[in-house]
């Protein structure tokens, strides 16, 4: 397609004109109810279903509270823990049910977020000390009935539910509590304490500036990353440029300093958080080289799988022998023995080969593997480390 020179002009003429500086129209100014917003967001943080509990479990831990236990039934979810710095049930419904929130303190602020972003279709229930705040129907309201001196909050759904979902959610986002926190009557989250997926191989509090464990693991699939909580909720996770075949690592640092965004969930994108980010990074890198060289110089497995192999070997060697000793009976001829005894043996070495393939770990290779993974890592801490 042709053009003319006289459209060219224009068209060069259009581009100049939009590389200028803009031409003054008007000036004013304007206003963002951030209370407003906040409550917005709030709402919408029941999309991933359990974010809700994850959001009032922070809260409580802030608050300072000790402990929290909770019960699940068929179609409720219950959470009792002792008083602490908690504002009265009244002011909290005062404030639920009136737009003026300007003297509220950064507890309180959280506890509002928490109770607002609870999933819709759920009715809530806070008892402490004669006074009963619930929520029906998207309607606050406080009663009096007689309590216990513990606070209870019961959450309610319509009809019989399976709480593992939420409690799944609530277990990945809070997975090492600050506070003693059962389920149940039994500690909560045991399977995140031996590597979640993965199989543990090692665990250490390094001595930093704030809370901060290391937790070394085993896995078919590893990734390795830093997990910043604030108080207890994982906010931000910084992946760590590490290769390895079998070895994963994951990295829990406590840092209450951590701006968040209106969630509370996640962190904001400024300059105050890089550096605090940046600032552990560097301290934990010192502690996981420590770490990293001390199994490298004294290589060694979890004990209770030297056990556990010990075992099977003990077991496998005395049902093949007690089937081979069962077998020698004179009504039993010798041919059969022997083809009944191979068939367990290679029964047995096939089940050690399959095992071996599902645990890549195990056994001598394994072990050359998981220190050659240490090796590696090691390396690429020392090479950031050179100037």
């Amino acid at each position: 397609m042709l053009y003319s020179n006289h459209t060219i002009m224009q068209n060069f003429d259009f581009i100049e004109k939009a590389r200028g500086a803009g031409e003054f129209d008007s000036e004013g100014k304007f206003t963002t109810d951030l209370d407003s917003m906040r409550e917005k967001l709030s709402a919408h943080l029941h999309v991933t279903r359990g974010v809700w509990l994850v959001a009032l479990l922070q809260t409580l831990t802030a608050c300072e509270i000790s402990s929290i236990s909770m019960s699940r039934y068929s179609r409720h979810l219950e959470l009792r823990f002792p008083s602490a710095n908690l504002p009265s049930l009244r002011r909290l419904h005062a404030t639920l049910t009136s737009k003026a929130r300007d003297s509220l303190t950064p507890q309180e602020q959280n506890l509002l977020r928490a109770l607002i972003s609870l999933t819709p279709g759920l009715d809530f229930s806070w008892s402490f000390l004669g006074q009963r705040l619930n929520r029906w129907d998207g309607h606050w309201t406080i009663d009096e009935v007689a309590t216990r001196e513990l606070h209870r909050i019961e959450i309610r759904a319509p009809r019989r539910t399976d709480w593992d979902e939420i409690l799944e959610t609530a277990s990945q986002l809070y997975p090492l509590p600050p506070l003693h926190l059962t389920l149940d009557g039994e500690k909560c989250w045991k399977h995140l304490e031996c590597g979640r997926q993965s199989k543990l191989l090692f665990r250490r509090k390094a001595d930093t500036e704030a809370w901060c464990l290391i937790r070394l693991g085993l896995s078919k699939e590893p990734s390795h990353a830093v997990h910043f909580l604030k108080h207890g909720v994982i906010v931000h996770s910084e992946p760590l440029a590490f290769h390895s075949q079998l070895v994963c690592i994951d990295i829990f640092q406590a840092e209450p300093n951590l701006e968040t965004d209106l969630t509370g969930l996640a962190i904001r994108l400024n300059g105050q958080n890089t550096e605090i980010i940046k600032r552990h990074q560097n301290l934990i890198s010192g502690h996981l080289r420590e770490l990293l060289s001390d199994l490298i110089s004294r290589p060694r497995l979890p004990l209770r799988y030297e056990e556990q192999q010990r075992y099977e070997s003990a077991v496998g060697s005395a049902v093949a022998l007690g089937g081979l000793a069962f077998l020698q009976l004179p009504f039993f001829p010798p041919l059969l023995t022997l083809g009944i005894g191979t068939a367990m043996a290679t029964g047995m070495l096939v089940r050690a080969g399959l095992v071996r393939k599902h645990q890549p770990w195990r056994g001598e290779q394994g072990f050359h593997n998981i220190r050659r993974d240490l090796v590696e890592i090691r390396k690429t801490i020392d090479k950031r480390g050179d100037p």
